[in-house]
């Protein structure tokens, strides 16, 4: 086992917490769930990451071990509690696949590199359980922190500490992209190393010109985009809510935009498109939200009129042709053209040749290693796992969206605002990016916060 530097002093904080209060274990993991990319040690002997976020999820749920048995009873909707428990044990059965299809079916290897993508005959491997890992630990922490969100006083704390994290990730990534264009070799490599144990640092794609794309605490430009989107779905409409000081959410909510932006990834783009269809859906059902959401609107618009004007002028200034940056390296990506399109359009073909050949349980939890989400479901687990997975996602997003429990008006905005920021990143997910958004630690904090803040006003204080 090899611990990074930040690892020493994150080690000693995490034991610690075994003499604290059990909140203050939830209130640590809120802090590093968007700190993706942040290593606490590896393990040598199947060169598995141990994150910051997977290593206090670990203290969170030793410490809360009886709110756990608790919060599976009471702290969760009866539907969706049902879903993800039938989604859970589906992906564990599937691991049998693997044996009964040894050898007479290809896939790719979930180790394989987004650039080295290649087949080989399919087997059960150690990585099949080291992936399993990642959803069951995340599903595990689900349901005590749907009790802590469901607490008034944990739940508004939660948040603010997340949002001062993703406020951290926005600084952090703008102190790659400045660095890295000052060719600040070294500052990034020791950087690096103290956060990760690698020094590999250097992004080779551009946003435009020559200034990288925003690699941050959050991880690559894909991953720190799936994690602003999800904070600027949230943030746009907690604007409507006296819930929180309305001027840091409009600053939260531009800090999101920006990093979209800076991020520089089709996925945030076509993440923010898939946002505006689900605001329609929302305004089609509610008057209220319909008001709310042409303010919204008329917001975005006038930030996306302020962006366009600022690359005019760089245009201007400069050589940079932002009207063929988009082109080159959106829309075609979107039409499966260039490089990244191309594996894209040829991993959905393989993924649908390997789902027909195990339609109900895949080839195994794991096993083969798709680039969209719903590609990965389907090959993995088949379509009984995914039918699964999307039950348990629509069921939450229904409760969020109706909220027919919530009175008090802010706490449903704080609602509405939880269920189409799911929409937003499901649907991305499930279209634009592969299974590691199954265990993107934000996206259980969503989960998890929808049963919290409905739960909590149907008057079930529970204390334990």
């Amino acid at each position: 086992m090899e611990i990074t530097p930040i690892g020493y002093l994150l080690i000693p904080l995490g034991l610690t917490l075994f003499f604290l209060p059990k909140h203050k274990s939830f209130f640590t993991l809120i802090f590093f769930v968007p700190f993706f990319s942040v290593v606490v040690f590896k393990i040598d002997a199947t060169g598995t990451l141990v994150k910051a976020f997977q290593f206090f999820s670990l203290i969170f749920f030793i410490k809360n071990l009886n709110i756990f048995l608790f919060s599976i009873k009471k702290s969760v909707d009866k539907k969706t509690k049902k879903y993800i428990l039938l989604f859970t044990a589906i992906i564990i059965i599937s691991l049998i696949m693997p044996f009964i299809y040894a050898g007479e079916i290809n896939r790719v290897s979930m180790n394989t590199s987004y650039s080295d993508y290649f087949f080989e005959p399919l087997k059960f491997t150690l990585t099949n359980i080291t992936q399993l890992f990642y959803p069951l630990s995340m599903i595990a922490v689900f349901f005590p922190m749907s009790y802590y969100f469901s607490k008034k006083k944990y739940m508004k704390k939660a948040f603010k500490i997340l949002f001062i994290s993703i406020v951290i990730v926005f600084i952090s990534g703008i102190l790659y992209q400045i660095t890295l264009t000052l060719q600040l070799n070294n500052f990034l490599e020791n950087y690096f190393y103290f956060l990760t144990g690698d020094k590999v640092y250097r992004s080779l794609e551009f946003l435009f010109g020559h200034f990288p794309r925003m690699y941050s605490l959050a991880g690559e430009p894909g991953y720190t985009s799936m994690l602003f989107l999800i904070s600027f779905a949230f943030s746009s409409l907690l604007v409507f809510s006296n819930y929180f000081n309305h001027s840091k959410i409009i600053a939260l909510m531009i800090i999101s935009f920006l990093g979209i932006v800076f991020s520089g990834g089709t996925t945030g783009i076509f993440g923010l498109l898939i946002y505006f269809l689900g605001l329609l859906l929302l305004a089609t059902r509610n008057k209220k939200m319909k008001k709310n959401s042409i303010k919204i609107y008329k917001n975005i618009f006038y930030l996306i009129i302020g962006i366009s004007f600022s690359a005019f002028i760089v245009s201007w200034l400069t050589d940079i042709n932002f009207i063929s940056w988009l082109v080159n390296n959106h829309i075609m990506k979107m039409e499966g053209q260039g490089s990244s399109g191309v594996i894209r359009a040829f991993s959905m073909e393989m993924s649908i040749n390997i789902f027909e050949k195990s339609p109900l349980l895949g080839i195994g939890y794991g096993s083969h290693r798709a680039l969209q989400l719903l590609f990965s479901l389907m090959t993995n687990v088949g379509i009984i796992g995914t039918t699964f997975y999307l039950l348990f996602n629509y069921s939450s997003y229904s409760l969020a969206i109706n909220s027919k429990f919530i009175i008090e008006p802010k706490y449903k905005v704080v609602s509405n605002a939880l269920g189409i920021t799911l929409f937003s990143y499901v649907l991305t997910s499930l279209l634009a990016k592969s299974i590691v958004s199954l265990t993107f630690p934000w996206y259980w904090i969503i989960l998890s916060s929808i049963q919290g803040v409905n739960n909590r006003q149907k008057g079930k204080y529970y204390d334990i």
